[in-house]
């Protein structure tokens, strides 16, 4: 295509075709260029962001993939543990599991006498011991009246149990608790970091050397946990490697909330095993809230990754004695959406204690219930470092465990009377590493009840595969609430029973349940929760 065609073409278009003279004044004028300033750089530490890129871009091209894991050993203490003499067994040993660094502590027992508070055991083994200073937030299933709450937490010695009032005797007291004994510490504040008498945000604040809330970049914070896992891989041993997730892909709801204050906060993500233990405020409901049965959200993002593609119920418990919680988590769109609590009415005392176990459901080809990941392309050549950083170092790490996960629900034949509710979202995985089999379950039943029965049997039979290893009987927390249309009566604390002479799954209440109409609205829900070892 020729020069002049082009010429007489522009000139055509720009309408001068008329005026040859004025448009070869407009295509010879020398129109300033505007200068923009350099980008600003964004500090980390004494590094700016592009320097750190680079410095992280070395240590990268350096490093080697991590040798292959070492096989954990399972080591059981379960007969080192030595109940105090206000305590009598309810029928079931104690079970304490190290696998690794991963803590694993199942305890049901019956109170001989008043009990106001203390540790359940008269010493703890070393090996089993929370990282130092750590107090693990456990929740407690129990047959109490609701008119007492109850909570634990485990540390050094133990698990220790707090009480609003002393507690009758035979009362039962169970725990199910997983934790883990080396993980990235929460930044978080949970003391008083700058004395002044009180746990804030202000804390949070002073720990991180700030001093001022400062808003970062998605790009700053992804190169931030890039340079953290590089310093990690360099410095520390593997079994100190674990991330805790609270620290940077979990955000709360309320930007200016902190998590409880004297407690250990995690979310750690192993394997398949998600396991959290934390207190935290729940954000204040809309004044316009009416319904006393309220559904709060906990967090405003959450990593797609930490979330099952299948609903998991937890048991929850409130510092407002007369309501009972549930923790529910989702994959879906709307990470703000993904993790709710449903409380048993609108709360005066936000306060929630947090702690469970559940298994990132196994996807398979064609799973509709899978939700795509979003694609990324780089907008720069920092961003295409970074994409390739992120890459890099999944290759660094150390080879993936593999893992055999099998759902074993459908096996258990539940009662009819308490399958009103879809039984497609309640899991009972066998988790199989090649070198040693747990039990990880989340169940939910919806029921109109069985009357005259403080023992409510959901199973009368229990496969063997099952069973605890030590073919004894075990129990775990649960929640149970009379869902009474717009209002929710509580129960009472519960706890849920793996009966191993009869192969029974059984429910325990604090109070006799009626028997709800067919024809009623009203429903008891039942949530547990638990993990095991075969």
């Amino acid at each position: 295509m020729s020069s002049k065609y082009l010429h007489d073409m522009f000139l055509e278009t720009a309408g001068l075709s008329d005026f040859p003279d004025q448009y070869e004044y407009l295509r010879d004028i020398k129109l300033p260029q505007k200068v923009y300033p350099a980008g600003l750089r964004v500090s980390i530490g004494e590094q700016t962001l592009q320097q750190q890129v680079k410095d992280n871009d070395d240590a990268l091209t350096a490093s080697q993939p991590s040798e292959p894991p070492t096989t954990p050993t399972k080591i059981d203490l379960s007969s080192q543990l030595e109940r105090q003499n206000f305590l009598a067994t309810s029928g079931s040993d104690p079970q304490l599991i190290v696998y690794g660094d991963r803590v694993t502590l199942t305890a049901s027992y019956a109170t001989t006498g008043l009990f106001p508070s203390g540790y359940l055991f008269k010493s703890y083994p070393e090996q089993a011991r929370p990282k130092q200073g750590d107090k693990v937030i456990a929740l407690v299933g129990s047959d109490a009246a609701d008119s007492l709450n109850i909570f634990c937490y485990i540390d050094e010695n133990g698990p220790f149990i707090i009480s609003s009032a002393q507690i009758p005797s035979d009362t039962a007291i169970v725990i199910n608790q997983t934790y883990y004994k080396q993980y990235e510490q929460s930044k978080y504040a949970n003391y008083d970091t700058n004395n002044d008498g009180k746990v804030d945000i202000m804390d949070t604040w002073n720990i991180l050397g700030n001093g001022t809330f400062d808003s970062k970049t998605h790009v700053y914070e992804v190169v931030k946990k890039q340079t953290e896992l590089i310093a990690q891989q360099s410095a520390q041993p593997a079994d100190e490697k674990r991330i805790n997730y609270l620290n940077s892909d979990i955000k709360l709801i309320d930007e200016l909330g902190i998590y409880k204050a004297d407690r250990a906060a995690f979310f750690i993500k192993d394997g398949p095993f998600i396991t959290f233990s934390f207190g935290a405020k729940l954000p204040k409901l809309s004044s316009n809230a009416t319904s006393k049965q309220a559904t709060y959200q906990l967090f405003s993002t959450i990593s797609q990754k930490l979330l099952p593609s299948n609903i998991k119920y937890i048991p929850t418990r409130t510092e407002q004695r007369e309501n009972a919680a549930i923790i529910q988590f989702k994959d879906m769109y709307d990470k703000s959406q993904a993790v709710q609590v449903i409380t048993s009415g609108i709360l005066g005392i936000n306060d929630c204690e947090f702690a469970g176990t559940y298994v990132i459901d196994p996807t398979y080809e064609n799973d509709s219930n899978a939700l795509p990941s979003d694609p990324l392309e780089p907008d720069s050549l920092i961003d295409e470092v970074i994409m390739k950083h992120e890459q890099q170092l999944e290759q660094v790490q150390p080879p993936k465990q593999q893992y055999t996960i099998t759902n074993s629900f459908s096996s258990i034949p539940i009662d009819p009377r308490f399958n009103l509710y879809s039984p497609a979202l309640n899991t009972f995985y066998i988790v199989d590493d090649g070198n040693c089999k747990v039990c990880v379950f989340n169940l939910f039943f919806v029921s109109k009840g069985i009357s005259n029965e403080r023992q409510q049997v959901v199973a009368t039979y229990f496969p063997d595969e099952l069973l605890p290893a030590d073919g004894k009987s075990m129990a775990f927390p649960a929640t149970v609430i009379r869902n009474a249309g717009a209002r929710w009566i509580l129960i009472g604390m519960s706890y849920f029973v793996i009966e191993a002479q009869q192969k029974h799954l059984i429910f325990c209440l604090s109070q006799v349940q009626d028997e709800i109409p067919q024809d009623s609205e009203e429903v008891y829900q039942y949530c547990t929760s638990g993990m095991y070892y075969l």
